[in-house]
Parts: structure tokens; C-alpha cells; sequence
């Protein structure tokens, strides 16, 4: 989900989600929250831990035998990788992404290579959680 912060002039993107910054623009001057350092942490989603799986999240990183896989259906799991999730869609993508999580901690996997979608629409929102789920505290 989408959360702004409508406490200043313009409303900001504190953390995105399905309603993106071009539906907002179509219809609102925003800015975005760009770093959840800037300002202090006043919704749920901007802690870099949120929902962080234990094991280590790498981004487009190698697999090796007995790491955990998300990516799109159509990119192939790497040999000797366990499948987390297949996702056909973004929307599926971002419905699956925590329990893909839940399912890897369950399996006690120490890493989980991540192929990251691309694009500047509903992409940010699943950019977002990964890229605060690969930084979090060790």
C-alpha cells in the first residue's frame, strides 16, 4: 500500500506502493520520500527491517546450490536454487514477496538471491521492500 504524508504543502510518498507517484502527479504537486534517514520513521514500511526475512538478501546476485530464488515466472530457476516464488505479474509479485520470505525463514535459508523488476510504476513499491529487506541489520 501507498502511505503519504499530507502534513505539508504537497503530499509525500513515504512509502510507495500500488498507487504510484504518476497517479498522484495526474492530480497533485508530490515529491518523493527518497530516504527513511532524512526523517524520522512516522509509519509502518520505512524501517529498514520490516518484514526482512533472517537470511541474506541479494540483489541480482549468483546462486549457489541450496539458496533461496524469487524472480518472475519467466526467468529460470538457477540449478541447485529453491524456487520461493514464481510470480506472474507485478501485483502477484508484490502479494507473494513477504511470504516468499516467511516460506524461506521456515526452511531456515541463510541467503535468498532476488531478481529486482524493473520499471518506475508499480516496480518502485516491490524495489522498495527488497531494497529494505537486502539492508537489514545482520
Amino acid at each position: 500500500s501507498t502511505i503519504l504524508d499530507c502534513t505539508t504543502d504537497f503530499p509525500t510518498i513515504l512509502r510507495p506502493g500500488a498507487v504510484t507517484a504518476e497517479m498522484i502527479k495526474e492530480n497533485n504537486t508530490y515529491k518523493t520520500f527518497l530516504s527513511s534517514l532524512e526523517k524520522k520513521i512516522i509509519t509502518s514500511g520505512q524501517s529498514e527491517s520490516h518484514y526482512a526475512p533472517h537470511a541474506q538478501v541479494i540483489i541480482d546476485g549468483n546462486t549457489e546450490p541450496g539458496d533461496g530464488f524469487i524472480a518472475m515466472a519467466d526467468h529460470a530457476t538457477p540449478v541447485g536454487a529453491i524456487r520461493l516464488a514464481a510470480p506472474n505479474n507485478l501485483e502477484e509479485y508484490g502479494k507473494i514477496l513477504y511470504s516468499a520470505f516467511r516460506f524461506a525463514d521456515k526452511l531456515k535459508l541463510n541467503k535468498i538471491v532476488i531478481k529486482m523488476p524493473e520499471g518506475n510504476g508499480f516496480e518502485l513499491a516491490i524495489q522498495d521492500r527488497i531494497l529494505k529487506s537486502s539492508r537489514k541489520s545482520k
